[in-house]
């Protein structure tokens, strides 16, 4: 189980995933470990969502209908709410081009599909204890 420090409020996600299978399954995981997810089926969804709910943390797939994962970054990156927000990609493209254009847009990890739930959860607490610390929590 994902262990969270009692004086922190409930981490919101937004995932953002295309395959229905997928985003249910992270979803359910995810919530299991006490984060409260919010859920797009694209970039364009996820943009919305993301700049309407202001969520703690995005996890986008790339390769996505109506907007792309990395539009969608892109789109984030240029508007005063979403500059600032940790996003993690969880892609099956193992692409070095896509890799470096996310370091630039400022992602904070890219794993790859497959992936352990485990190494997810890890690297969403680092995301966690990095922003806290950064705030002086």
């Amino acid at each position: 189980m994902f262990w969270k420090k009692k004086h922190q409020p409930a981490t919101r996600i937004l995932l953002v995933e295309d395959e229905p299978a997928v985003l249910a399954s992270l979803k359910d995981r995810l919530e299991m470990n006490d984060f409260i997810v919010l859920t797009a089926s694209n970039g364009g969804e996820g943009l919305s969502t993301a700049l309407g709910e202001r969520p703690d943390i995005i996890i986008t797939d790339l390769m996505m209908p109506i907007m792309g994962g990395l539009e969608m970054i892109e789109a984030l990156r240029k508007s005063e709410t979403g500059k600032c927000i940790p996003i993690m990609i969880l892609s099956a493209r193992r692409d070095q081009k896509d890799m470096e254009l996310a370091a630039a847009l400022g992602v904070v990890d890219y794993l790859i599909k497959p992936f352990e739930m485990s190494e997810l959860l890890g690297k969403i607490n680092d995301v966690i204890e990095n922003c806290y610390s950064s705030q002086g929590l």
